[in-house]
């Protein structure tokens, strides 16, 4: 059980995020988790990779008094102010099922997704619009909404981005190259002795930013990459 779960996912990391990918054998396992959190910025917290998950294979979960501005956070219910100490509970699993997909995200093909990537000097952030609700950046590397231009080659000929070719370095920093955005107009780049081509160092970085949440290739929507 955990409360104030917004004060425990935060920028500087995530604790519980090693355990999303369990959740959906949860019941196999013998794994029970709660979360509770403020109803503010609910909206934003629908990209958390915990969260996520919950939604992902529709957990119950109880709404508090919230403002209607959050939007749909759990199932079909729409939040509401409620008197103090109400609540509605939310079964996922019994909405009708021409809802249950779209709300629950298991159907991107209904949704209109709009993804734009920060693709910047030294670090990518990515924010996602779903079915007109306001942007929201979207959490990436170590539960932050932001994550390390930086690319690493091995010997092998495998490129590692983020955060992963930061630690990647520290074996042979002549492999590594934090910014690769200062290198676009070289054409080629080279690290160690592997010649890469720059756009496939920068593809790399976008496509790693924006699988993090996956799904979107299926939805309708557009991608703006700046």
């Amino acid at each position: 059980m955990v409360d104030d779960y917004d004060l425990v996912a935060t920028q500087s990391g995530n604790p519980l995020q090693p355990l999303a990918e369990f959740l959906p054998q949860a019941k196999d396992v013998g794994l029970h988790m709660i979360l509770a959190r403020r109803s503010g910025g609910a909206s934003r917290a629908l990209f958390d990779p915990v969260i996520g998950k919950l939604r992902e294979i529709a957990a119950p979960g109880m709404v508090m008094s919230c403002s209607k501005d959050e939007g749909v956070l759990i199932g079909t219910y729409k939040p509401t102010i409620l008197p103090p100490g109400r609540g509605v509970i939310v079964t996922p699993q019994a909405r009708p099922a021409a809802d249950a997909d779209r709300v629950a995200g298991c159907r991107a093909s209904e949704l209109t997704v709009h993804v734009a990537v920060d693709f910047g000097t030294s670090s990518t952030c990515v924010a996602v619009a779903v079915d007109g609700r306001e942007p929201q950046l979207v959490v990436l590397e170590g539960g932050t909404p932001v994550m390390p231009s930086a690319v690493f080659a091995d010997r092998g000929g495998t490129l590692f981005v983020g955060q992963e070719a930061e630690r990647q370095a520290a074996v042979d920093p002549s492999r590594y190259e934090p910014n690769p955005k200062r290198r676009i107009d070289e054409g080629q780049l080279l690290l160690g002795d592997t010649v890469l081509n720059v756009l496939d160092v920068v593809r790399a970085v976008l496509v790693r930013a924006t699988n993090e949440r996956g799904g979107w290739s299926a939805a309708r929507g557009s991608t703006c990459w700046c």
